[in-house]
């Protein structure tokens, strides 16, 4: 009978084991695919307000002559 518990036992702290390592790799792939995007957003930004800008700049420059 103690077999037969300690059998079952096992079996599901290996289940918990084999979970909790699961998720952690999901929570960091999960981590990495924000991280990624979110820099896509700030380069999409910056490029954006770059190209503002030059057309600030262009407007500017016809308006003075």
């Amino acid at each position: 009978m103690t077999f037969i518990i300690f059998y079952y036992l096992s079996y599901y702290i290996h289940f918990i084991y084999i979970m909790r390592l699961t998720l952690l790799n999901f929570y960091e792939v999960i981590s990495s695919w924000r991280r990624d995007y979110l820099e896509s957003i700030k380069i999409v930004t910056d490029q954006a307000s770059l190209g503002l800008r030059l057309m600030q700049n262009k407007i500017k420059s016809l308006v003075d002559f």
